[in-house]
């Protein structure tokens, strides 16, 4: 059996089994251009504020570096500390430098506060000074924001 991002390899992660070479860049404009799909877009969270902005940088580098591989036909969306929005008006804007960034990732509640909260106004302007546009994921995946949500919701014993 031939490993994913081999040449007829399987890629067994969830969601893309039984798809040839799924994760890797070559291996994905691969599968998709014959469908027609000319662009792909591929997307950290810690109770630490500086090691969620080094999982992003990090993320982003990586999503960046592989991205570059498909010769403009794969994207991503780039992550940001929006607890520290200093960070992440530098982090956009080097994601900016680095190409393939597509947008900005938002969650509806970024910790606890909604997107309208004024300390993310930096965060969009550099976003609109870099044309990348925030992409926000309707889901709520607010740590902090679900927990208030279901407190005092009786849990069954596991």
């Amino acid at each position: 059996m031939k490993r994913a991002g081999e040449k007829g390899g399987l890629d067994s992660g969830a969601g893309n089994a039984r798809r040839p070479n799924s994760r890797a860049p070559h291996g994905r404009v691969g599968h998709r251009h014959p469908s027609g799909l000319s662009v792909d877009l591929a997307r950290c969270l810690a109770e630490n504020v500086e090691l969620e902005a080094a999982l992003a940088r990090s993320y982003n580098q990586f999503m960046a570096t592989q991205c570059a591989l498909s010769a403009g036909r794969i994207w991503y969306v780039a992550i940001v500390p929006w607890r520290r929005p200093d960070m992440a008006v530098k982090e956009i804007r080097r994601v900016k430098t680095l190409g393939c960034a597509a947008g900005i990732y938002a969650r509806g509640i970024e910790w606890d506060r909604p997107l309208t909260h004024p300390d993310h106004w930096p965060i969009y302007e550099e976003a609109a000074n870099q044309d990348l546009p925030i992409t926000v994921h309707v889901g709520n995946g607010s740590s902090p924001m679900i927990r208030e949500m279901f407190q005092g919701v009786p849990r069954p014993d596991l």
